[in-house]
């Protein structure tokens, strides 16, 4: 029975990794998993070392500027990327528009880590760069969910997430220590917008040579089952009492 079990797991495994538009979101997604780990763990320091800043506005601040950021960008990527999706002459939207983010979201971090001694300047480089990062959550956390088999979606799930934190913030945070020991914090955080462009540099690719996706706003696939997207995720049963309820029923009733 084990060894019938782990067959399957295995089979599963290689079944999940040959998808090649899941390998690409998953690459970018663990380099900016990296960089968001990075920026948490050391730019509270960095404030205090390079902007005078005292511990607790340097804990506060990268903590608020995480939760808004992440809030307004998620809203805005799943905004930018569904209504991208809806122009023909777009293909691949939820790959290009999260690869396009990440252009503006590398400037404001190296902006914010490079220019010094003005808290200001460096709290508002910091929330751009925070804001256009997170646009990249619902687009690509919807692809991820659409181009898997209804069978394999929650091994991939659970295969993303150890792949992305092991590679990306369980190791971010010692390799910017270890370079911020060797040389200085100011060159080990330079990794953070390197990271973010990498990531944008798979979805780029993916977005230009691996085939288009398939429009999943308002249609239905074989067996009457609407694919996933970022809302429909949000309007999962438990929710439908809460303030989604009127949109999760209008969606329905598109169904």
């Amino acid at each position: 029975a084990l060894a019938s079990a782990m067959g399957s797991a295995m089979g599963d495994l290689r079944r999940i990794v040959n998808n090649k538009h899941w390998m690409y979101a998953l690459a970018g997604n663990t380099m900016t998993t990296f960089a968001l780990g990075g920026l948490a763990e050391w730019f509270p320091t960095y404030l205090i070392r390079y902007d005078g800043v005292s511990l607790a506005q340097a804990g506060l601040s990268v903590g608020l500027i995480t939760a808004v950021g992440g809030l307004v960008g998620t809203v805005l990527g799943s905004k930018a990327s569904t209504n991208a999706e809806t122009r023909p002459s777009i293909k691949s939207a939820f790959f290009l528009i999260p690869a396009l983010f990440t252009l503006p979201a590398a400037l404001f971090i190296f902006l914010a880590i490079n220019l010094t001694h003005n808290p200001g300047v460096t709290f508002f480089f910091l929330f751009m760069g925070e804001c256009c990062v997170w646009c990249n959550l619902a687009p690509i956390s919807t692809l991820m969910t659409n181009v898997m088999p209804p069978g394999l979606r929650g091994r991939s799930n659970g295969v993303s997430i150890f792949v992305q934190h092991i590679l990306g913030d369980v190791i971010s945070p010692p390799v910017i220590g270890a370079i911020s020991d060797s040389a200085n914090l100011q060159s080990g955080l330079q990794l953070a917008w390197m990271a973010v462009l990498v990531s944008g540099g798979a979805w780029f690719m993916a977005w230009y040579a691996l085939p288009p996706l398939a429009v999943t706003t308002k249609i239905k696939t074989k067996d009457s089952v609407p694919p996933t997207t970022f809302q429909s995720l949000l309007c999962a049963e438990g929710l439908k009492g809460l303030t989604l309820r009127s949109q999760c029923s209008a969606d329905d009733a598109d169904r």
